[in-house]
């Protein structure tokens, strides 16, 4: 009999040990505020059955009717973080990509007067690294488990809570790029630049049907309420409109490329028309010189987008007319990734006492660069709404008085959002219409 004393691999079984442990997710899934699960709010007239009103069930998630959904997600030991995103959106239907996850931690507030009283907890939120790793380092880092575990400890699946914010924007279906004609003329000099007509873009039928169609659905019933238009054609747009041919056209809020003292193009905004000095207006007087001369002299200062307002710039119509200003994104790069912040909620725990405690759950929010403060302002209160939604099967005494408030609070937000938005169409209406 032959015995072979060399190591053979292909003779010995691998028998994995079963991972029988799991690392479980409470993962609370916000979504964002529609028409469709805040109906109190952003509900639009002749379209009731949207909100569920009809129904006198609850639906059941996932649903765009629900604000709040919670889900238990059992993950293995080995399981990486990219497996977790996409188990949630696979649960949810909301794409990984547009969710934001979060370390949730609660605090209890001892100012509160009643222990039911809703302001009472207050939700921290800590941003998780967008980097992969294995689930159960992540849920070590969040819950503070310590590395060395016992057998016991292994067994026993830990629950880690997480919260995940779906993005508050969702784009419209796509429209021509009323602006993709203002990028042609990048490359030019200086001097080409100056001798070209301003008005070729504007006279262009082909652009101007791309603009009148771009006008015709921004700020429509579905805005804020259902979709979030990117305005970034019709800033370019509205930038050719109102671009000065002389000192005395120069406008606040005006959107401009700008080249600064190192020759690099940026963003930015006018800010400030800085008038002449009355000496300047005075000499000019005992010159002979006229008001064109006068207001040739005017200038203004350009704040550069995402810089401090030390790195402020002034110019004059001379800079405008040699192509030193430009209209927007002509020459500098557009950033298309929106801004984004966390937004609190504050309340006074007593009466005439100006110290403001923060309630509630804060939630991430992003907008759009090219929206006006009041489109922006409408994006925060219609997100806001979410938090003001009435469910009577939820109310605790005594507590009337924060639900009379919420419900106050509700109309204002509504009368509000209107008034933005109605503002906001109205001022590019004016811009871009002859």
């Amino acid at each position: 009999k032959h015995e072979s004393r060399n190591f053979d691999p292909f003779n010995m079984l691998s028998i994995p040990f079963p991972t029988v442990a799991e690392v479980v997710f409470r993962c609370r899934v916000v979504r964002r505020g529609t028409s469709l699960n805040c109906p109190g709010t952003l509900g639009r007239p002749n379209h009731s059955d949207e909100g569920g009103n009809n129904s006198n069930s609850a639906p059941s998630p996932p649903s765009d009717k629900l604000i709040i959904e919670e889900y238990v997600i059992p993950m293995s030991r080995l399981a990486d973080v990219g497996d977790l995103r996409l188990r949630l959106q696979n649960i949810s239907g909301i794409s990984a990509s547009r969710m934001k996850l979060c370390k949730k931690d609660e605090i209890v507030s001892k100012a509160a007067s009643q222990s039911n009283d809703p302001s009472r907890t207050y939700f921290k939120v800590t941003p998780l690294p967008e980097k992969e790793g294995p689930c159960i380092q992540l849920a070590r880092q969040l819950s503070g488990t310590k590395v060395n575990q016992t057998a016991e400890d292994i067994a026993r699946p830990s629950i880690t809570s997480i919260i995940a914010f779906e993005s508050t924007l969702r784009a419209r279906p796509e429209v021509p790029d009323a602006g993709d004609k203002s990028n042609g003329n990048a490359d030019l000099t200086d001097e080409e630049t100056a001798d070209e007509d301003e008005d070729d873009a504007i006279g262009d039928k082909e652009y101007q049907r791309s603009v009148a169609k771009m006008l015709h659905i921004y700020g429509d019933k579905d805005e804020c309420r259902l979709y979030d238009t990117n305005p970034t054609a019709l800033s370019k747009a509205m930038s050719r409109a109102l671009w000065p041919k002389s000192a005395a056209d120069f406008k606040i809020g005006l959107r401009v490329d700008a080249i600064d003292h190192r020759s690099h193009w940026f963003p930015g905004s006018v800010v400030e028309v800085i008038q002449p000095s009355k000496d300047v207006t005075e000499a000019s007087e005992a010159e002979g010189k006229g008001d064109d001369d006068t207001a040739d002299k005017t200038k203004v200062r350009v704040h550069f987008d995402n810089f401090s307002s030390k790195w402020d710039e002034t110019y004059g119509i001379e800079q405008f007319k040699k192509g030193r200003v430009r209209p927007l994104y002509s020459h500098a790069n557009h950033k298309p990734k929106p801004v984004e912040f966390l937004v609190y909620h504050r309340h006074r725990i007593k009466s005439g006492n100006s110290y403001n405690a923060l309630f509630g759950q804060p939630f991430y929010l992003q907008c759009h660069n090219e929206w006006s403060t009041a489109r922006a302002g409408a994006h925060v209160l219609a997100q806001v709404s979410r938090f003001l939604q009435d469910n009577e099967g939820a109310r605790r005494e005594p507590s009337d008085q924060f639900y009379q408030s919420s419900e106050n609070a509700r109309a204002v937000v509504t009368q509000t959002i209107d008034v933005l938005l109605d503002f906001d169409r109205k001022y590019v209406e004016s811009a871009l219409k002859p």
